[in-house]
């Protein structure tokens, strides 16, 4: 039986990768995110050693970062699928200018 991995959550109001990530068992997980007055660019980063973090990509090979007013305001909800252990991920903003966004990661 796997381990039972506890939802992480927090608020991004500023430049810089936030503390807080989340290492999910294989299989599906979530991620939300809600918006407010937000501009900027966030990305989603994963890595194997917590060290050395590398930008999360879309099936297309483009990175998942949303950015500008397609996320001033407003909620985004997520299903991400992990087929491995041992991966964690994170939020980054990459490019700040006002509002905060919030977040969840959940399995």
């Amino acid at each position: 039986m796997a381990k039972i991995t506890p939802p992480v959550a927090g608020t991004v109001n500023g430049l810089g990768p936030h503390p807080f990530a989340f290492t999910p068992n294989p299989g599906d997980f979530n991620l939300s995110m809600n918006f407010t007055g937000f501009t900027g660019s966030v990305r989603l980063e994963c890595s194997q050693d917590g060290t050395n973090w590398f930008a999360a990509s879309f099936d297309d090979g483009q990175p998942m970062e949303w950015s500008g007013s397609s996320v001033s305001a407003g909620t985004m909800k997520m299903v991400l699928t992990e087929p491995e252990s041992g991966w964690t991920y994170r939020l980054n903003c990459i490019q700040w200018g006002a509002g905060t966004m919030t977040w969840r990661f959940g399995q």
